[in-house]
């Protein structure tokens, strides 16, 4: 009977860490500058950051992203 239990508990932790990684992430906005970018949610700035770069001939151009959660 306490292993289910144990079992239980362990599941219900590791999906409250992945939510709540899931729930820090940068979300990139549309627009040029944060002037121009809508509002962003939760309470979080606009700032500019430069993009992921996928391949060799990345942009370094910074584009408007909603930071971490304050």
């Amino acid at each position: 009977m306490r292993f289910p239990m144990t079992l239980a508990f362990i599941l219900a932790i590791f999906c409250a860490i992945v939510m709540a990684q899931n729930d820090d992430e940068i979300v990139r906005l549309p627009g040029k500058s944060c002037k121009d970018a809508p509002p962003c949610p939760n309470g979080r700035s606009c700032m500019m950051v430069a993009p992921p770069c996928n391949s060799d001939n990345c942009d370094k151009n910074p584009v408007p992203s909603c930071g971490r959660k304050l």
